[in-house]
Order: C-alpha cells, then sequence, then structure tokens
C-alpha cells in the first residue's frame, strides 16, 4: 500500500511528522502527491528515463547560463532552452520547483514524494538546471542519505560548489562532474567521476580512456532511451561519453 511507502519516517523529525499528518488525511496517492507538490513543485518524467527526474529552468544556471553563449562549449544551443522546455507550462511547473528548494520543508517532502513515486530504485537530479548553492547541494546530499535504497544521479557544471561541500556524500549519489567544452575531456579528468560530449564515436576512442563508457541513449541506433543501461549512476564508472546529437 502507497501510505506504508512514508510512514515509516514518522517521528524522524518535526518536519516529516508535520507532512505525515497531512498525507494521512490524503485519500488517495494522487491527493497525497498533490500535496507534496506545493512544498517541492514536483517531479518529472523524461521519456528516456527509466526512472523520475527533477528539473530546474535553464536559464538558472550558475555556469550554463555563461556557456551558453560559447560556441563549441556544451552548453550551446541547450537543449533545455529549446522544444517543449519552451511553453508556458513547463517553464511555470520549472519554476514552482526553483522557488521551493530554499524553504523548510522541501527536503523531507521530497523524500516522502520519491519513497511514494519511485519504484525503479533510481533517480536523476536535473534533466534541466543545475545546483545553485552549497545550502542546495547539501539538502540534496540529505535526501540521498534518507533514501538509501535509491540511486541518484547528480550531472554538474558547478565545479566550485561541489568542491567548497564539506561534508561526506553517501554512495548512492553520484555527482558526475560535466566537462565544459565538446571534444575535451581536460577540465574533468582529474574528477572521480565526469561524463563529456563528443562528436562522433571515432572521437571517443582516440582519447584512449578507461573506464569509460558511451552513453546508450545517444547512439545514432538506438531506441534514444536508457533501456537496461545505468552507466550515470554508477559509481565505478569514472566516465560516461554522450554522443553530441
Amino acid at each position: 500500500m502507497w501510505k506504508n511507502k512514508y510512514r515509516s519516517y514518522k517521528n524522524k523529525n518535526d518536519n516529516f511528522d508535520f507532512l505525515i499528518s497531512l498525507l494521512d488525511n490524503c485519500k488517495t496517492k494522487k491527493l497525497a502527491l498533490e500535496v507534496l507538490k506545493e512544498f517541492t513543485g514536483g517531479l518529472s518524467s523524461p521519456s528516456k528515463m527509466p526512472c523520475h527526474s527533477y528539473n530546474l529552468p535553464a536559464i538558472e544556471c550558475k555556469t550554463g547560463s555563461k556557456l551558453v553563449k560559447v560556441k563549441g562549449s556544451t552548453c550551446y544551443k541547450c537543449y533545455a532552452l529549446k522544444g517543449r522546455y519552451r511553453f508556458n507550462n513547463v517553464k511555470d511547473a520549472m519554476y514552482l520547483r526553483f522557488n521551493t528548494i530554499d524553504k523548510r520543508m522541501w527536503t523531507e517532502a521530497m523524500v516522502l514524494e520519491i519513497a511514494i513515486m519511485e519504484d525503479s530504485g533510481y533517480i536523476r537530479w536535473h534533466d534541466s538546471g543545475d545546483v545553485q548553492d552549497v545550502e542546495h547541494l547539501d539538502r540534496i546530499v540529505n535526501i540521498a542519505k534518507w533514501l538509501p535504497n535509491i540511486k541518484f544521479w547528480l550531472p554538474t557544471r558547478e565545479y566550485k560548489i561541489v568542491d567548497d561541500y564539506s561534508k561526506s556524500v553517501p554512495s548512492n549519489l553520484a555527482i558526475r562532474f560535466s566537462a565544459h567544452m565538446i571534444d575535451s575531456i581536460k577540465e574533468v579528468s582529474n574528477k572521480e567521476l565526469n561524463s563529456i560530449t563528443v562528436k562522433d564515436e571515432s572521437t571517443f576512442k582516440n582519447m584512449n580512456l578507461t573506464n569509460a563508457n558511451i552513453c546508450h541513449a545517444t547512439r545514432k541506433d538506438s531506441t534514444h532511451k536508457c533501456e537496461s543501461c545505468r552507466a550515470c549512476w554508477d559509481t565505478n564508472v569514472k566516465t560516461v561519453a554522450y554522443l553530441l546529437h
């Protein structure tokens, strides 16, 4: 039963108890998720992902908003500033999320929402947008700690924010540093986990990288979905390479 998925957090802290009291008054799972959405803005469901995701407005990226103007960067012609991301309802939803990330009960509400919704065992942070500051990152880390059975993937270009974070990061949170420029790995080669964007597979092979995987969903002959691949979440895979598409 869906209510059992959140009741295990009862008596963990006052925020959890307050939220659980609200959810206990909901007759359906749908109503419960609507309540939590008021605190989190809700999760997103990218079609290629095997799980739910969470997104913020790409225009609010600290580093990405600068790179989008740089030809040859991985943010140039950013996909999250085009297509359906330009629809008013999509922008409104992303700003609803953006305006909740520093609210008091965001962390606990997100924990309960993921616990109720996600059966795959995986969550992606930011199919659009990025971490905003150290406090935001700390909240994401705490969510991973509260949900040890979920594997989280956080791609980020905010190197300094992550480097400035002084607390431990749980093993179920893969923070993957994204390279700034296409066909380049130099900015992130010294990071424990990273990702790069390359023009084609021959470029990737010429890099002679070890412990590196090409993103299945970006191959031309693929379904453009993750399918069974979970390399991005896998902390044993150092580099994930995305083919330019």
